[in-house]
């Protein structure tokens, strides 16, 4: 009868080994009840497989490790946030300068690299150290800036809390919509309470040649141009820009215990600008074509619009659209005709009027 083969772990195979370099492979059979040809194919295997000193995928850079470990000590003795994303770039912008890299195009700093880095230098990660180290949304997100001036292409307002009201929503229309556009304008926005206000809707009334449409609550995400497309370019270029600026020396101002202050609200609003002017203009424009704001009455554009598309959420919604776009077709078609026929009633009693004139003068 033949007998089952055992099988071993490696935890198992390494404890015999070291127990039979400690004393000798004959030994070590006896003591783990084990063959000792089994002992010596595993000593053997040990031997072949030993990863030599220095052995390995070889650095990027020598000079690179030592220039990112010197900016990153720097950076902490000063208590500045340092994030992963930054060290990424750091390391893109010494490689460009380094003498023993290879093709600069062949570094990208990846994930993995800075896995590696940071576990071989023995860096880790680290809790926040000081309030101007708040994460960029804590800037982006609530951003309360002073009236500045002399800011090409950016006009600055604001409220005593840091949100939207009736007064800067009226400011907005005033300053930025404006009223010397003579064409009708539509305008989308969100049911924000100073959106639908009576004072906000008084203020519409004079003169803008604007009609709203307001977006339900919890819509927004379907049908909001911002957010279902280029919001998340347009808030990257503002993380990027947070970043790029904690990890250089420019524009930082510090306090007198050497704490590093939030960025200045000026420089706040550059950042705006700057990804304001990034996102494609063409990305914008068919944007309000994805939400279904600008799409063709007659349903040839339908397939663009992204909400009724299939598998998301409101797909549904097309089959809708189209029965709701031939019922209203219908209705005026209804409309003309009865109209017609008023018409031509109306041309008829009038001949048969004529000829009783005729007659009558005859």
């Amino acid at each position: 009868m033949e007998t089952k083969r055992k099988k071993y772990d490696l935890t198992f195979k390494l404890t015999v080994v070291k127990f039979a370099e400690q004393n000798s492979g004959e030994a070590a059979a006896r003591h783990f009840s084990v063959d000792p040809k089994r002992v010596r194919e595993w000593r053997k295997n040990k031997a072949e497989r030993a990863r030599l000193r220095g052995g390995g995928r070889k650095k990027a850079s020598e000079e690179l490790e030592v220039s990112v470990c010197e900016w990153l000590h720097s950076m902490r003795a000063k208590h500045l946030r340092v994030s992963r994303k930054m060290i990424r770039a750091k390391a893109k912008e010494v490689y460009a300068t380094v003498s023993d890299g290879r093709d600069e195009e062949s570094f990208t700093a990846s994930a993995g690299w800075l896995d590696k880095f940071l576990r071989c230098n023995d860096f880790s990660v680290r809790r926040r150290t000081t309030v101007a180290q708040k994460d960029a949304k804590h800037f982006t997100e609530k951003l309360e800036v002073k009236l500045m001036q002399n800011i090409s292409g950016v006009m600055v307002a604001t409220s005593k809390n840091g949100w939207m009201n009736e007064e800067l929503t009226a400011d907005w229309l005033r300053r930025v919509v404006g009223k010397l556009n003579f064409a009708p304008r539509l305008l989308a926005w969100d049911s924000y309470h100073c959106h639908i206000s009576a004072a906000t809707k008084a203020e519409l009334k004079r003169g803008y040649n604007i009609t709203t449409a307001v977006i339900p609550g919890g819509c927004t995400k379907y049908i909001q141009a911002p957010d279902v497309v280029w919001n998340q370019p347009f808030k990257a270029s503002l993380h990027e820009s947070y970043d790029n600026w904690m990890a250089g020396d420019v524009d930082k101002e510090y306090t007198a215990g050497g704490n590093m202050r939030a960025p200045a609200r000026r420089l706040l609003v550059s950042w705006v600008l700057q990804a304001w002017e990034k996102l494609d203009m063409e990305r914008l424009k068919n944007s309000f074509k994805v939400c279904g704001l600008t799409v063709a009455s007659d349903g040839s554009e339908d397939h663009l619009i992204h909400c009724f598309k299939e598998g998301e959420p409101c797909a549904s919604g097309r089959e809708l659209l189209v029965q709701a776009r031939q019922a209203e077709l219908a209705e005026a078609g209804e409309g003309e005709v009865e109209e017609s026929d008023a018409e031509e009633e109306f041309a008829n009693e009038l001949v048969i009027e004529d000829r009783g004139d005729d007659d009558s003068d005859e």
